[in-house]
């Protein structure tokens, strides 16, 4: 999960032109079906959001999945990505 109840989020994946747009996470939903324009079926945690915004086909909706967001908190600390992703090594050339 990326995102909590009650999280200002960014949106950084979007097949309809929302990325960069800033939401609130209102309501958990657990297991969603989304199909996009292709018939792809995906499904996955998912969240209420504050906001409607257009879907692919120019539909205004209020549910967006988790993967598709990044939160925005105010808390230091390290990223919380590291909870569930490996520290990207050093490159050298």
């Amino acid at each position: 999960m990326n995102c909590k109840q009650g999280d200002i989020a960014v949106i950084v994946e979007s097949g309809s032109g929302n990325e960069g747009k800033i939401v609130q996470c209102m309501e958990l939903l657990q297991n969603i079906t989304f199909f996009d324009k292709f018939g792809v079926e995906t499904c996955g945690p998912a969240w209420v959001i504050s906001m409607p915004l257009p879907d692919w086909a120019g539909e205004l909706g209020h549910v967006i999945h988790d993967r598709q967001l990044r939160p925005i908190r105010d808390n230091p600390g390290a990223d919380e990505t590291l909870t569930w992703c490996d520290v990207p090594s050093k490159v050298t050339a």
